[in-house]
């Protein structure tokens, strides 16, 4: 899991500079427009998790269909990237508000969610 978190962490921020005024501007369209672009949006980070998750059965020689652990590290890493992502579109999270929509606030969100993956785990209902 901490191998998927700084290779996520890596990819936002070694995205091109053009990016963070693409993705805002995409996240905003689709708040005008939401089920439409927001199903194509799930189904674009459901496809890249399927495709991590591949990679992964490839690396380690392992069929997730029989091992569950490997489809459940792309739930939980692309899980924490799309809750950090909507959090950091919402302006939410630690010293960050509203307008600071950059790759490097994008990855403090995703970092927080994954920070919170252990607790969410734990918790009880």
């Amino acid at each position: 899991m901490e191998a998927l978190r700084a290779a996520l962490t890596a990819a936002i921020l070694g995205m091109d500079s053009g990016w963070d005024d693409r993705i805002v501007r995409t996240r905003m369209l689709i708040s005008h427009v939401p089920v439409p672009l927001r199903d194509a949006s799930t189904l674009l980070s459901i496809n890249a998790q399927e495709r991590l998750v591949a990679a992964l059965e490839t690396k380690l020689g392992i069929d997730g269909r029989e091992d569950v652990r490997l489809r459940l590290l792309g739930e939980f890493a692309f899980g924490a990237y799309r809750c950090g992502a909507k959090n950091w579109a919402a302006g939410r999270g630690a010293g960050g508000g509203r307008g600071k929509w950059s790759r490097a606030v994008l990855a403090r969100r995703v970092e927080e969610a994954f920070d919170a993956l252990p607790g969410a785990l734990a918790m009880t209902v």
